[in-house]
């Protein structure tokens, strides 16, 4: 059984920072050197924390993609809940979310369970 392209997060994380890569360098500048704007480190408008992982890596890709100077990123109901309307034409850029779960034993005799990670997409 294939995973369908729409939820295949592993290529869909890859093709954004190739994209990312072959859009060229621009004028590179180290993501820790900024002016006012926190771009170091991207932050979840609600939470006040810092993404980790490959969500950093992928949002810097987007932003610097739409040319974003703020690194604050949120989801539709996280701006609607501040009083904030997203701008018309702009599409949600991707983060991936682990998710644990509990799986039977593999094996024949097995009875213990095993911890599994999933990757989910989300928006």
């Amino acid at each position: 059984m294939s995973a369908s392209p729409r939820s295949d997060v592993y290529a869909r994380v890859t093709q954004a920072i190739v994209d990312a890569i072959e859009a060229g360098t621009g004028t590179w500048r180290m993501p820790w050197h900024h002016f006012g704007a926190d771009v170091t480190r991207p932050t979840n408008v609600a939470s006040g924390k810092p993404y980790r992982g490959i969500n950093t890596i992928s949002l810097w890709a987007a932003a610097y993609g739409s040319g974003y100077a703020s690194g604050v990123w949120g989801t539709y109901r996280q701006w609607q809940a501040l009083g904030a309307q997203v701008r018309k034409g702009e599409h949600a850029s991707l983060g991936v979310l682990w998710k644990e779960f509990r799986a039977k034993g593999d094996d024949a005799g097995g009875d213990d369970d095993h911890r599994r990670l999933f990757a989910k997409a989300f928006s």
